[in-house]
């Protein structure tokens, strides 16, 4: 049996040779795609947030454009945000 290399996602496709195909198309922004993960709060409740990467994330998954927002892009980096409409 073999071992795998990490636990990712990828590795985990490679090895089994399934892709799991997602029901909708992640949002892709510049080449920065979206990404979305539930997030434990101080007060025990789960929060979920939205941030952009270029590569794989570890930590969420992809994702559409949440309803009520829209995209900005911070002028001194560069980087898209969401906010609110």
């Amino acid at each position: 049996m073999k071992q795998l290399p990490s636990r990712t996602k990828k590795a985990k496709e490679l090895l089994t040779g399934i892709k799991q195909k997602p029901k909708f198309k992640p949002y892709v922004h510049d080449g920065w795609t979206l990404y979305t993960r539930l997030v434990k709060m101080h007060d025990d409740r789960e929060q979920r947030i939205y941030f952009f990467s270029k590569r794989l994330a570890n930590s969420g998954t992809s994702c559409a454009k949440p309803e009520g927002f829209d995209i900005g892009i911070n002028e001194r980096t560069g980087l898209p945000y969401l906010k609110r409409i």
